[in-house]
C-alpha cells in the first residue's frame, strides 16, 4: 500500500489518520518493505506523504520507537530495528523533561510559542512538561519550585507580568536560587536589566525604531504611540526606540500622542486602545501615523478608523508589533508589521536550554542575552506616499 494512495481514503480525524498510518508502517516493517536499518519516513515527510499535523506524525513516530520497530538518531532520523536487537524502551527521567512555564496558552502568540519549543525539543529527544501560571505569582513559584522538587533542570519561563511599569518580580530571588542550584532557567521575550539570568527577546528598541524611520520615509510627521501596560523589558524598549527614532528623524515629540492602555478590567485593551485613537482622530491634523505596541492594540486603532469619518483609511499609517498569523490583523492588509515569529523564538529557546555544553551547567558557563531580529513587513495595500516630507 502505497502513502499516497491510503492517504485518500482517510477521513479527516487525526485518530484515525494516526491509526491508519501507523498501522500502514507497521505493516510495511513486518512483511519486509522496510528492510532492518533502512531509513523510515522522517517526521516532515510523514506530513508530506499523509496529509497530517506534525503532532500525528510524532505521534505514530513515538509509538514505534515504542514498541521497538523503530529506533531513532539524532540529527540522523529514524530506522527500523532488527527484530533481535528490538531496542527496550528507556523511562524518561524527570530530568529529561524541559519544563515551560507560561502565564497562559491561549491566542496564536502562545500557540505557536508552544509549538515552536515541542517540535524543537521532540527532535532533540526530551519531553516537555507544559504548566500554566495563570497570571499569578503565587502560582509561578509553586510550579517553579514543584518542577525542580520533581527533578527537572531545565525551566523556559514566561514570567508573569504587572500592569506597572517599574515593578520587580517577586520571585526574582527564586529565579537565582534556582540558578544556584544548577537549574538552567531562560526568560523568553523578556529580560531582567542588571540580572544575570539568561534570556532571548525581540530587538524591541531596534524594531520600533525601525518602524518609525519607515514612517518618516512616508513622510509621516505626527506620529503617535499607544503601548501596553506592564513591566516587560518590551514595554520600555518598544517605547524607547519610538522616542529615540523621533529625535533621530527630527519628528516632533508630543506627550498627548502617547497613551498606555492597561489590560486588567473592563473594558478591554483593544476597547481602550480604540477609545485613545478615537480621541485623536476626531483632530486628524493631529496625527498621520499611529504605532502599536502589539496586535490587540492594533485591532483597537482600525475599530477606531472604522468609526471616524472625517479620517481616510487610506491616508492612514498604522504600524507595530504582532504575528503574520494573528486572527486579528488577517483583515487588515493595511498594517506595516514588524513580525515576531514565536514560534521561531520557540525553537531556539528549545535548543539553548536543552542544549548540552559537556561544562559544569553555572549560568556563567552557559548563560547569555540573545536578541532577535525583527522583520518589517510592508503591507500590499500600503496609504498613499505623503509629500509632507521633512524639509
Amino acid at each position: 500500500m502505497s502513502a499516497s494512495k491510503s492517504t485518500s481514503q482517510y477521513p479527516t480525524t487525526s485518530a484515525y489518520k494516526y491509526a491508519q498510518i501507523k498501522t500502514d508502517l507497521s505493516v510495511r516493517i513486518l512483511n519486509g518493505v522496510f528492510q532492518p536499518h533502512q531509513r523510515i519516513p522522517s517526521l516532515n515527510e510523514m506530513t508530506r506523504q499523509y496529509g497530517v499535523s506534525k503532532i500525528t506524525a510524532r505521534r505514530v513516530l513515538t509509538d514505534l520507537v515504542a514498541e521497538g520497530l523503530v529506533y531513532s538518531i539524532r540529527g540522523r532520523g529514524s530506522f527500523v530495528a532488527e527484530a533481535a536487537q528490538v531496542p527496550r524502551p528507556v523511562l524518561v527521567s524527570p530530568s529529561d523533561n524541559i519544563g515551560v512555564v507560561l502565564e497562559n496558552a491561549s491566542g496564536p502568540f502562545m500557540s505557536e510559542l508552544i509549538r515552536g519549543i515541542d517540535e524543537e525539543v521532540f527532535e532533540l529527544g526530551g519531553h516537555i512538561n507544559l504548566c500554566l501560571s495563570n497570571d499569578s505569582y503565587e502560582r509561578e513559584a509553586e510550579i517553579l519550585i514543584r518542577l525542580t522538587e520533581q527533578g527537572t533542570r531545565r525551566i523556559l519561563l514566561f514570567m508573569v507580568l504587572s500592569n506597572e511599569f517599574e515593578a520587580l518580580n517577586p520571585n526574582l530571588p527564586l529565579y537565582l536560587n534556582l540558578q544556584e542550584r544548577g537549574v538552567r532557567l531562560l526568560l523568553m521575550d523578556c529580560s531582567l536589566p542588571h540580572v544575570a539570568i539568561p534570556s532571548i527577546r525581540w530587538d524591541d528598541h531596534g524594531g520600533m525604531f525601525k518602524l518609525v524611520a519607515h514612517m518618516a520615509e512616508r513622510g509621516c510627521r505626527h506620529l503617535a504611540y499607544i503601548g501596553r501596560r506592564n513591566n516587560a523589558t518590551t514595554t520600555s524598549n518598544r517605547y524607547q526606540g519610538f522616542k529615540d527614532a523621533l529625535l533621530e528623524y527630527g519628528l516632533p515629540f508630543d506627550a498627548s500622542r502617547v497613551k498606555w492602555a492597561s489590560t486588567n478590567g473592563t473594558p478591554s485593551l483593544t476597547e481602550k486602545s480604540r477609545d485613545a485613537a478615537i480621541a485623536w482622530f476626531q483632530k486628524p491634523q493631529t496625527v498621520d501615523a499611529v504605532l502599536c505596541s502589539d496586535e490587540e492594540v492594533a485591532a483597537g486603532v482600525f475599530e477606531a478608523l472604522e468609526v471616524s469619518p472625517n479620517v481616510s483609511p487610506d491616508r492612514m499609517v498604522i504600524g507595530g508589533f504582532g504575528s503574520a498569523k494573528s486572527g486579528i490583523l488577517a483583515k487588515n492588509d493595511r498594517y506595516v508589521l514588524l513580525d515576531q515569529d514565536t514560534y521561531l523564538l520557540g525553537k531556539i529557546a528549545a535548543e539553548a536550554v536543552v542544549e548540552k555544553s559537556g561544562e559544569s551547567d553555572t549560568p556563567a558557563r552557559w548563560g547569555f542575552q540573545r536578541v532577535l531580529d525583527v522583520p518589517i513587513r510592508i503591507p500590499r495595500k500600503s496609504p498613499a506616499l505623503r509629500t509632507n516630507r521633512r524639509s
